[in-house]
């Protein structure tokens, strides 16, 4: 038999079945912990609900310090969480890093603060702990399916690609986690560099709505 004389060969894991789970590995791992890193904001509600935030205001506890006390907080357990799942990604699902442990810290890092931030946002914006859940787990489930953790979004309309998928949270940073893992970019590629600017854009932007919702309630 002739055999062709070109051989294709995947972009990301193989041509099997497994290539699905390769391809997911990263973007689940980022969308796991921004989402248990959202968290956050049911503390907050339920604080507010309970009364504490008041109490806490009347003692001279500023905003400033309560996001100050939650940065310190959550980063150890972002450490914690992110030492249990780069463990069992590698160890028990043979997820290999061909790129820059350092970049690929960095961005799970950097995404779960995002998470945490949206987090305080949430928080900030809903006074029931009922509607703070609601809205996290609509965030949680939109974006497994909208920032592309089981298929690329090239299968998507392009329209809704970019108006759509390409303004949410995880999906550059996915991106970004991904290409370090999987091509073993660097940070002067765009793909990558993309996924660290989302991010910090994307906390900082939920850091000035938290401040101007709480400036607006205190006065």
């Amino acid at each position: 038999m002739i055999k062709p004389a070109v051989k294709y060969t995947a972009i990301y894991g193989g041509l099997g079945v497994e290539s699905i789970v390769k391809f997911s590995q990263p973007a689940m791992l980022i969308n796991t912990m921004v989402f248990l890193s959202v968290m956050v904001g049911l503390e907050w509600s339920i604080d507010r609900m309970a009364g504490l935030e008041d109490r806490d205001l009347a003692a001279g506890v500023t905003l400033g310090h309560r996001i100050l006390a939650s940065v310190v907080t959550d980063s150890i357990k972002i450490v914690l969480q992110m030492t249990i799942f780069f463990g069992a990604m590698t160890a028990v699902y043979e997820m290999e890093v061909h790129g820059s442990w350092v970049l690929a810290v960095g961005i799970v890092f950097m995404a779960a603060m995002e998470g945490v931030a949206m987090g305080w946002m949430i928080g900030t914006l809903r006074d029931s702990d009922i509607e703070a859940i609601v809205c996290m787990v609509f965030i949680a489930i939109y974006q497994t399916f909208a920032t592309g953790v089981f298929f690329s979004q090239e299968v998507a309309y392009e329209s809704y690609r970019t108006y759509v998928c390409n303004w949410l949270p995880s999906t550059y940073p996915n991106e970004a986690f991904r290409s370090i893992v999987s091509r073993g970019w660097g940070l002067e590629n765009p793909h990558v560099s993309k996924g660290f600017i989302a991010a910090a854009s994307w906390t900082l932007i939920s850091i000035i709505i938290v401040l101007l919702v709480e400036r607006t309630k205190r006065k």
